[in-house]
C-alpha cells in the first residue's frame, strides 16, 4: 500500500520508496553527478561536487532534497530520481544561482553561470503543466533489475496533480539504453538537438497523462 509519501514499500525484498532527506547527501549526490557524467563536469568543473551536495543539503535550487526521490534497499540508497513541475523552474534556477553564488568565488561562479547558458542550448523550452524530469541515476550495483523503472513509475504517481499534464524529459543521444527505458514507460520523443563542443546533442522526450 502507498505510504504517506505517496510510494510503496515491499517488505520481502526490503525495497522502500521515498522522499530524499538531507542526510541522505553523501550517496544520492554521487548519484546526482552520475546522471550526467559528461555534461556536469563541463559545466561546473572542480566545484560539482560541493555545489550538488550543498544544494541538497540546504534543500535549494535543483538539486534539493525536496525535489528528489529514492528507492531504499536493505537501508542503502541505490537510485535517485529528481523532478519538479515546470510552473517552479525560476525560483528553482534563482535558487540554484543563490547556492553556485554562495559557494564558489565570484570569477568561478560567473564561469559556471556562462557555461551554464552555452550548454542550456541543448535543451528545448520546457511546456507549462507538465513534470519535469531532471536526472534519473540508479548504482551499478542494481541496474538491470527494474529498480529504475519502478522508482520513475512511483514518483510519476507521487508527482501528478490536478495541474500536471505529463512529464518531459531530456536523454543523451547515444544514450540508448535509458531512451528504451523511457519508451517503456511511455515517453515519446518529441525534438532532438545537436551536440555542442564534445557534449552530446539531447532527445527530448513527453509523456501525457491519460485523460488530460
Amino acid at each position: 500500500m502507498p505510504n504517506k509519501q505517496g510510494f510503496a514499500s515491499t517488505s520481502g525484498n526490503q525495497k522502500i520508496f521515498r522522499r530524499a532527506r538531507p542526510d541522505d547527501v553523501v550517496i544520492v549526490s554521487d548519484l546526482m553527478i552520475a546522471s550526467a557524467p559528461d555534461l556536469n563536469p563541463a559545466i561546473f568543473h572542480s566545484y560539482l561536487k560541493p555545489l550538488v551536495s550543498e544544494g541538497f543539503r540546504q534543500n535549494r535550487g535543483i538539486w534539493a532534497a525536496k525535489r528528489a526521490y529514492v528507492v531504499e534497499v536493505d537501508q542503502r540508497v541505490v537510485a535517485v530520481i529528481t523532478a519538479y513541475a515546470v510552473r517552479h523552474a525560476p525560483r528553482i534556477f534563482l535558487e540554484s544561482l543563490l547556492v553556485i553564488f554562495r559557494q564558489t568565488p565570484f570569477p568561478k561562479a560567473l564561469g559556471i553561470l556562462w557555461r551554464s547558458l552555452k550548454f542550456g542550448r541543448l535543451y528545448r523550452p520546457l511546456r507549462s503543466k507538465y513534470c519535469y524530469v531532471a536526472n534519473l541515476a540508479t548504482d551499478a550495483d542494481f541496474r538491470g533489475q527494474g529498480v529504475a523503472s519502478h522508482l520513475f513509475q512511483e514518483m510519476m504517481k507521487a508527482e501528478t496533480t490536478d495541474d500536471i499534464q505529463g512529464f518531459l524529459l531530456d536523454v543523451a543521444t547515444e544514450n540508448l539504453g535509458a531512451k528504451r527505458v523511457y519508451e517503456r514507460l511511455g515517453f515519446v520523443p518529441t525534438s532532438q538537438t545537436k551536440p555542442i563542443d564534445s557534449i552530446s546533442g539531447l532527445i527530448r522526450m513527453e509523456k501525457k497523462i491519460e485523460s488530460r
